[in-house]
């Protein structure tokens, strides 16, 4: 892609960017802004804001379960199976974090990697 159509590190066209943009035009809930965080601390698992350098704690936070590993038990022609999605989160990641200062449930929710 031309260089003249780089964005913040990303590319104009790119489904983050017009995602972003889209959520920021039309909203995602009242109050919830979008922002770009990264992981700074797998263990503990910590977010940092680059913006304003905060950092998150999973324990302060709501987060999407299905981005940390998981194991479930199925079973398949009456075979009992355990599943493990590993779903590893490194440092430096990226991911769409919404911040609310206001929201009773908690003033930032992690919703997907970008």
């Amino acid at each position: 892609m031309d260089p003249q159509y780089k964005y913040a590190g990303r590319y104009e066209g790119s489904w983050r960017h017009n995602m972003i943009e889209l959520i920021q035009r039309m909203g995602y809930n009242p109050g919830w802004k979008p922002e770009i965080v990264f992981v700074s601390s797998v263990n503990p698992l910590i977010f940092k804001n680059p913006r304003d350098g905060f950092e998150y704690a999973t324990d302060e936070i709501m987060i999407n379960k299905d981005l940390l590993p998981k194991t479930e038990t199925v079973i398949i022609d009456g075979v009992s199976r355990t599943l493990t999605y590993p779903n590893e989160i490194k440092v430096g990641e990226e991911f769409l974090m919404f911040l609310n200062y206001d929201s009773p449930y908690g003033e930032a929710c992690v919703v997907m990697r970008v």
